[in-house]
């Protein structure tokens, strides 16, 4: 089901609005995060594009980072990052 991005915004006005009323300190702080982040949260509704991919090669480069307990030579470190991102 695709969200058309004026009813994604409806949406999420109103889930901004009952969140940051509700009294829970938690919720109150998740809705002010998400107003702030309102324009790039609404952005996928118009594009469909998410960082996710960009998200995961960070994932895998932290992870060869910590497998090798700091590499002394910085090809060997580089040819270990582009074998496992493929």
């Amino acid at each position: 089901m695709l969200v058309k991005s004026a009813s994604a915004e409806a949406f999420l006005d109103d889930w901004l609005t009952v969140f940051a009323a509700c009294g829970i300190g938690e919720l109150e702080r998740l809705a002010t995060t998400f107003g702030r982040w309102r324009g790039e949260i609404l952005n996928y509704f118009d594009s469909r594009l998410t960082n996710g991919r960009t998200e995961g090669r960070n994932l895998i480069i932290k992870s060869v980072k910590r497998s090798g307990y700091g590499f002394r030579n910085f090809d060997n470190y580089r040819l270990r990052v582009l074998y496992r991102c493929n």
